[in-house]
């Protein structure tokens, strides 16, 4: 499976990515960021308005052990 870390670019004031989150399917996270963003009385935000990193994640601990 492969996994995607999200970060906010903040074009505005410059700040540094802000961590959103760690998800296998970014277009159907940012559907759901999105539906929240326009509940909350917000502008829908674009897939571009993000950075999206591939993870790469190695896992050691096996269930038992």
């Amino acid at each position: 499976m492969q996994l995607y870390n999200i970060f906010y670019i903040d074009d505005t004031y410059g700040e540094p990515l802000c961590y959103q989150c760690t998800t296998d399917n970014p277009k159907k996270w940012l559907k759901e960021h999105n539906k929240q963003r326009i509940a909350d009385g917000n502008n829908a935000d674009k897939l571009e308005y993000f950075d999206i990193k591939n993870v790469c994640l190695l896992t050691y601990n096996k269930k038992g052990e």
